[in-house]
């Protein structure tokens, strides 16, 4: 029966889809919809459909029942609640209809968490270049120039939403071994300072361990890894 195809149709989808009444009753709902929000099957029959929204506004029953009387399609961003708390990203679009010969709002929500995750990586990227042009223009107005480094790393450190910023100088020992030492630092009121911890200072790249380092810059080349991949000398 056209019925049971829905069901299934809706039931292989990978977004969320879920009916509801105008009261917020939930009337039926796919298995991803349930396994997203960690919810039982009880708890999703006996809890109104705008209680799974963290948004507050979204909560007001008496909103809900003046924008479905108002409107037969309508969409929201929003955040679903699950069970245990936490918040997740969606964008859910609505239409009335009707289900099981009641009067009802069949929904589809789409995760969009991976297109907020873009959209902060972007910003941020526009806010580094930002910081780097005032670096710049700071730079070419002052002398000595050393006097202000620690606020150039503080602009690039916010800008790039980090915890810490360092410069380490390369120089040679009395036996002409490549070393490097931490002259300058930023890091946020939450860190502690390590620009007078001796572990950074005259740190020998072979002996250290991290030799890798040296090649590579040496190359002008990139260093990116988070920690957990890096060796335990690096």
């Amino acid at each position: 029966s056209l019925k049971y195809h829905m069901r299934n149709f809706f039931e292989q989808m990978e977004d969320l889809f879920f009916v509801f009444r105008r009261d917020g009753k939930l009337l039926a709902w796919n298995s991803q919809f349930q396994k997203t929000l960690g919810y039982s099957q009880r708890e999703l029959e006996e809890t109104p459909v705008y209680m799974l929204f963290s948004d507050l506004e979204l909560q007001d029953e008496l909103s809900w029942s003046s924008e479905m009387q108002t409107r037969c399609l309508f969409w929201k961003s929003h955040h679903f609640l699950r069970a245990d708390g936490r918040s997740l990203p969606f964008e859910t679009r609505i239409i009335q209809g009707e289900w099981d010969k009641q009067d009802a709002c069949l929904a589809i929500s789409h995760d969009i968490a991976g297109r907020m995750k873009e959209r902060k990586s972007i910003i941020r990227k526009d806010s580094i270049l930002e910081a780097v042009s005032r670096i710049a223009e700071h730079f070419l107005r002052v002398t000595p120039w050393e006097e202000h480094v620690n606020q150039a790393l503080e602009i690039l450190g916010k800008a790039s939403d980090v915890s810490r910023c360092y410069i380490f100088v390369n120089h040679r020992g009395e036996k002409g071994e490549e070393l490097c030492s931490c002259r300058y630092e930023w890091c946020s009121k939450s860190i502690h300072p390590q620009i007078h911890n001796m572990d950074l200072q005259n740190v020998d790249y072979q002996s250290g361990g991290i030799n890798r380092w040296y090649s590579l810059l040496s190359k002008r080349e990139i260093i990116t890894a988070h920690i957990r991949n890096l060796s335990g000398q690096e």
